[in-house]
């Protein structure tokens, strides 16, 4: 796997998504214990990211955010199968955001304030500050970008962008 993203979560190192030669983009969620040493793919529930890299991830509140990333522009459950390469997938820079819970294995898609909405872009950074996931830079399909947007949290799953400097 390439471009997939690792966080660490109580002993836990997760890894979501990513490219693979072999079998293209995934939105697969995989967990290696570091007690144990051992890997383990994890069957995930609620509404998962499509699949992608270059994208980021924070853990805030004990769950793993997800934001941002580049894959083929489909719906993550569908298969299609073309002869003609002319029907190629097409792809896509994300701007969306996913909780992830690795103590109920469990993602959610967070209701997001359109107001100053984060622009779709990949390949960029991410940190956490108290409920603030603080994003910089990326690429999308025009240009790189030295953009900071800052994602603000609350438990009740809002998500809204307090501020975008460019």
């Amino acid at each position: 796997f390439v471009m997939q993203l690792l966080v660490l979560w109580e002993k836990k190192l997760y890894l979501f998504g990513g490219l693979n030669r072999d079998i293209g983009w995934n939105n697969d969620v995989w967990v290696f214990d570091t007690e144990t040493e051992k890997w383990s793919k994890l069957m995930t529930l609620g509404i998962r990211p499509s699949p992608r890299d270059k994208h980021s991830a924070v853990v805030w509140n004990d769950k793993i955010i997800v934001f941002g990333g580049f894959g083929p522009l489909c719906d993550s459950n569908e298969e299609e199968e073309s002869e003609d390469e002319g029907d190629c997938a097409k792809f896509t820079w994300f701007n969306d955001t996913f909780i992830f819970d690795p103590s109920l294995c469990s993602w959610d898609a967070p209701k997001i304030s359109l107001v100053n909405c984060p622009v779709p872009c990949a390949a960029h950074s991410a940190t956490v500050f108290n409920d603030t996931m603080i994003v910089f830079g990326g690429k999308d399909c025009k240009s790189r970008k030295s953009k900071l947007t800052c994602i603000k949290f609350n438990n009740s799953g809002m998500v809204s962008v307090s501020r975008c400097w460019s």
